[in-house]
């Protein structure tokens, strides 16, 4: 006896088929039929499915060689059934059979390219799983040149920008496919220019001033080298979950830094990220987190500039005074 998979035929005293097909959409209702052709008049058939024996009350019988078996909502993602005879007790015939379904429509379809690669990058939603193989093709036609590349894949996808010569302009879809059936995803309809994601932020310091009414300032270093970017920062409490924002146009002249007002003696947590200034552009990863504790209430000590000092001695000698000025600390 031999027992294949899908569409093949099974060589035996008798055969068996499957109806509708022995490829079938989860959830419908199917027919097992097993018909006999050993020599015996007296045979009395009965199946087993999936190493269970079936009652014969569950059996219907077409005629002296034949009987069928009908489950209804079958959702089972692959079965073997077998058919046997009593004279003897023999194999008759054997079948196996895959309940699957077919694809649904790709969704959530995104592709961007990280700053300082020479990769475009996609991935997508594949919907709930077929039980079946299923092809994916992420297909690529320029809107410039009507040129269309195709690129197998299962999962995400890295094209090489070399690849890529139609222009900026694309039309961007992803095609599933198995043996029950095509879906498609929607469009997306991109300039390869608006894809880019800035280069991550770095935070490079956090300190507070030493006032009467202390400061905390934030200062951070951008690492891309597009114009046109919105960032923003982020802060909270290590005990608590609530976060805090605060929005930057990165085009300044100087290093980005924020001051804060925040509670003494606390451990906070600081990031930041940017994207283009774009409605639908896509955000750059947080920043590596940089904890930072401020300082206990009144542990400051009063500071001099070397300016402030330097006009405090000019005054003194004018008036012929001694300055001690051993007590003063510098910045």
């Amino acid at each position: 006896m031999y027992a294949f998979t899908g569409v093949s035929n099974v060589h035996c005293s008798g055969y068996v088929w499957i109806e509708p097909a022995p490829v079938i959409q989860m959830g419908l209702n199917i027919s097992i039929n097993c018909h006999s052709t050993v020599n015996c008049q007296m045979a009395k058939l009965y199946m087993m499915l999936n190493n269970t024996h079936i009652e014969d009350k569950l059996l219907t019988t077409i005629n002296k060689t034949t009987v069928q078996l009908q489950l209804h909502d079958f959702r089972k993602p692959y079965s073997i059934v077998l058919c046997y005879a009593k004279c003897p007790r023999q194999p008759e015939c054997g079948r196996s059979w895959e309940s699957d379904d077919p694809p649904d429509s790709p969704t959530n379809l995104t592709c961007v390219i990280y700053e300082h690669s020479d990769h475009l990058t996609c991935a997508w939603d594949a919907g709930k799983y077929t039980y079946i193989s299923t092809n994916y093709i992420l297909y690529l036609k320029s809107l410039q040149t009507g040129e269309e590349k195709a690129f197998p894949s299962n999962a995400a996808i890295n094209i090489s920008l070399s690849k890529l010569q139609g222009g900026k302009l694309y039309s961007i879809w992803v095609q599933a496919k198995n043996d029950l059936g095509t879906a498609h995803s929607d469009h997306l309809q991109v300039n390869l220019e608006d894809l880019v994601i800035p280069a991550t932020p770095v935070i490079t310091n956090v300190e507070t001033t030493d006032s009467s009414a202390p400061r905390t300032i934030l200062h951070w270093k951008k690492q891309t080298s597009m114009e046109n970017v919105y960032c923003e920062e982020r802060y909270k409490a290590l005990a608590d979950q609530t976060w805090h924002m605060k929005e930057w146009d990165i085009n300044v002249t100087r290093g980005p830094h924020t001051e804060y007002s925040l509670e003494s003696n606390t451990e906070y947590e600081f990031q930041v990220r940017c994207r283009l200034i774009l409605a639908k552009s896509y955000w750059s990863g947080w920043s590596v987190p940089f904890i930072y504790t401020t300082p206990e209430a009144g542990e400051f000590t009063p500071r001099l500039t070397r300016g402030l000092l330097h006009l405090l001695l000019v005054s003194a000698k004018r008036r012929l005074t001694v300055c001690n000025v051993w007590a003063f600390t510098f910045w």
